[in-house]
């Protein structure tokens, strides 16, 4: 009888193990897949944080840019210095935000919106020129001059519009989103 017992105990205990080692595998398993999905999940999620920040930002610093040359309008009159340094210290800061949102796009986007932010990022740059010519003002180039070249135009905002919906459309492909079927279309070429 006793060894009876301790054989159905040790059966039992050989049993018990059995079940405590599959339940623990199956935990480890369970936890092993919701650990990737969350990974997975907070990759996605870090994807889409940045490249919000980045259309933000570019959005930002276009309307600075847009700031900057509308102190010289035709017809307006010439912006004081302390007009013009406050708005050129306004792009200098949203230059520097755009170039870590660019930075963290680079890092973290797949390759399409990285091509996208990096055309977007090409056009903003070419107004350091723009931006280079209204100072001149300040150095005794007549405001008409001014004028006539630095204001942006209808072309400058259209293109902006074009890049941003190209970089919007590429991170919602980038993040497994389909953008809403009357959201703008737009290119980075």
């Amino acid at each position: 009888m006793i060894g009876a017992g301790v054989i159905s105990a040790i059966i039992a205990i050989i049993g018990f193990s059995a079940t405590a080692r599959t339940t623990l595998e199956n935990t480890n398993r369970t936890i092993e897949a919701e650990s990737k999905q969350s990974s997975v999940e907070f990759l996605r999620q870090q994807r889409v944080d940045v490249y919000a920040a980045f259309a933000n930002q570019a959005t930002q610093m276009y309307r600075s840019v847009s700031d900057i040359t509308g102190l010289f309008k035709p017809g307006r009159t010439p912006p004081t210095a302390d007009e013009f340094d406050r708005a050129d210290r306004d792009f200098s800061d949203k230059s520097l935000q755009f170039a870590q949102q660019l930075f963290r796009v680079n890092i973290i986007g797949d390759e399409q919106t990285r091509k996208c932010a990096d055309a977007t990022s090409k056009f903003l740059l070419q107004f350091n020129g723009t931006l280079f010519e209204a100072g001149k003002f300040f150095n005794g180039t007549p405001f008409d001059a001014v004028s006539k070249t630095v204001p942006l135009t209808e072309q400058h905002d259209r293109r902006f519009a074009d890049l941003v919906n190209g970089f919007s459309d590429a991170a919602s492909k980038g993040v497994g989103v389909e953008r809403p079927s009357e959201a703008p279309a737009g290119t980075c070429d």
